[in-house]
C-alpha cells in the first residue's frame, strides 16, 4: 500500500495527516484549505495518516513494488 491521494470531498482541513506524516509526504494547501499529497514517492507506508484521519479521506493503493515499513513510535 502507498498513499495515492487525499479525497478532497472528505477532507475537512484539520491538518492531522500533515502533522502525523514523518516523511513529509502530505502538505496543506492554503488556497483550498485541504491536505494534498505532494511527495507520494517518499511515502514510507507507516499508515499514521490513515490512523489519524477521522474523515477516512486518505486513499491508499496497493503497490507490489514498494517495501512495507511498519509504524515506528
Amino acid at each position: 500500500m502507498a498513499i495515492r491521494r487525499i479525497v478532497e470531498d472528505k477532507c475537512i482541513g484539520c491538518k492531522q495527516c500533515v502533522i502525523s506524516c514523518p516523511a513529509d509526504v502530505i502538505r496543506f494547501d492554503e488556497n483550498t484549505k485541504k491536505a494534498v499529497v505532494k511527495y507520494k514517492e517518499d511515502c514510507r507506508i507507516c499508515m499514521w495518516c490513515v490512523t489519524v484521519c477521522k474523515q477516512d479521506a486518505i486513499d491508499m493503493k496497493k503497490d507490489e513494488t514498494q517495501e512495507f515499513f511498519p509504524c515506528w513510535g
